[in-house]
């Protein structure tokens, strides 16, 4: 099968297969950094009819912090649906430790798509919970809770040839001043785990990825910049990945990647693993 390209909104880019009724993509993928991080995500992307299409997806990595090893679960699910040319778009999902640090994110947008090109711009909700040590809890600890609320914009282009490009943006604000998180006195009241997922939080992102295919093959390159919004640090990174035919029906991409602030540099491999019905 002539490899397909799979963006998380759902969108099927780079493909140059026919479409039969109610196709279905079934994704698997699995990461490890030189962290000694691991990750393992699954991916169901399922059109409901020509206009609708449900995307979920869900989650779980094992990481390295400063002081001890934590696991954290994440899930989220869309819905998309077209008016024609116009449509409309709604997620939920979670991310994070239940015991630590939780992120509870919903979004809202509108999308275009006109001709070869989609655009879509949307709103963002995060709910967080962050667990502090305490003196005054009966179980020596207390949560803290923070609102933020973003806005996310997309770009994207399919040539005929099966090339593609695409660019993203998002930016939150809270309502709270969380940069206080990296101040010494608050950060030594954190939980050693709530103090590295603290570090996961983003003032505003952007990325830009180009997809290439080379007979059935497809290259891809992605670059982003996160800005965390605790102490206002820029990551920079970069991946590339190989997208080729493994069966009829089943695609695999190999990726290879790095991440570096001011602090360190991560290196990462990736193995995604895709499975098609109603896509010839």
């Amino acid at each position: 099968m002539k490899a397909i390209k799979v963006m998380m909104t759902g969108v099927l880019l780079c493909s140059h297969a026919a479409i039969a009724e109610n196709p279905y993509v079934v994704g698997l993928s699995a990461a490890v950094d030189s962290a000694e991080g691991m990750s393992v995500t699954g991916l169901v992307d399922y059109s409901l009819s020509d206009e609708t299409t449900i995307t979920a997806s869900a989650g779980v990595t094992n990481a390295e912090g400063d002081t001890s090893d934590f696991q954290t679960l994440e899930w989220d699910i869309e819905l998309a649906h077209k008016f024609g040319p116009l449509g409309v778009d709604v997620s939920a999902g979670q991310w994070g430790d239940s015991d630590e640090f939780e992120s509870v994110n919903g979004s809202i947008g509108l999308f275009r798509e006109s001709g070869r090109w989609r655009s879509s711009v949307g709103y963002l909700v995060r709910d967080l919970e962050i667990m502090f040590r305490s003196t005054n809890a009966p179980s020596g600890r207390s949560r803290g809770e923070v609102q933020a609320r973003g806005l996310r914009a997309g770009l994207s282009y399919a040539y005929e040839s099966g090339a593609g490009i695409f660019l993203n943006a998002r930016r939150y604000d809270y309502d709270q001043n969380i940069r206080r998180l990296d101040q010494i006195q608050i950060a030594r009241l954190l939980s050693p785990s709530s103090l590295t997922l603290s570090g996961s939080l983003l003032d505003h992102s952007a990325s830009v990825g180009i997809d290439w295919p080379y007979r059935e093959h497809i290259l891809s390159l992605t670059a982003s910049r996160d800005r965390t919004a605790v102490d206002s640090r820029d990551v920079d990174s970069l991946a590339v990945g190989w997208l080729m035919p493994a069966g009829k029906q089943s695609d695999v991409e190999f990726g290879i990647g790095a991440s570096r602030d001011d602090m360190d540099t991560q290196y990462f491999v990736s193995v995604l693993v895709l499975f098609y019905r109603g896509l010839d």
